[in-house]
């Protein structure tokens, strides 16, 4: 049965953006390791490489940085800019290489966890404004 399944449905996986591949790396982690499974079924029927069961622990918090270009009519976020993680060490690198990019104040620099904001830089802002963080500043990461 199992066979027939894995025939008709082979396993999905969520992808690594090359950015968050690349700080991995530079943090000298396996990414192919790292590859959850998009269905939980998927994640039931299938074991990790090491030969055990994945399972993902209830309080997983999950970082996300990204520049959102914001626009009349809505806002998209940048594709390239996208970094998913587990790591908040690793999410801090990514927001501060994303910080030294040169983008116009219509772009913003996000960090989310578990969805919720918890860090916005808007670029070109100046101290006084709402959205402006220092090199100085220390990222919140909850």
């Amino acid at each position: 049965m199992l066979e027939l399944w894995g025939k008709y449905n082979p396993p999905s996986f969520f992808e690594i953006s090359p950015l968050t591949e690349k700080l991995y790396k530079q943090q000298g982690i396996n990414t192919q390791a790292l590859l959850v499974h998009k269905y939980s079924t998927t994640t039931e029927l299938y074991d990790d490489l090491r030969g055990e069961s994945v399972t993902v622990p209830k309080d997983l918090k999950t970082y996300r940085v990204y520049v959102l270009r914001q626009r009349r009519g809505g806002s998209e976020i940048l594709l390239e800019t996208r970094t998913n993680t587990a790591n908040f060490e690793i999410a801090k690198v990514a927001f501060w290489q994303l910080y030294h990019q040169h983008y116009d104040n219509k772009h913003l620099l996000l960090m989310t966890c578990n969805s919720k904001k918890i860090n916005v830089y808007r670029y070109q802002s100046k101290t006084d404004d709402d959205c402006y963080i220092s090199t100085d500043d220390t990222l919140n990461n909850e």
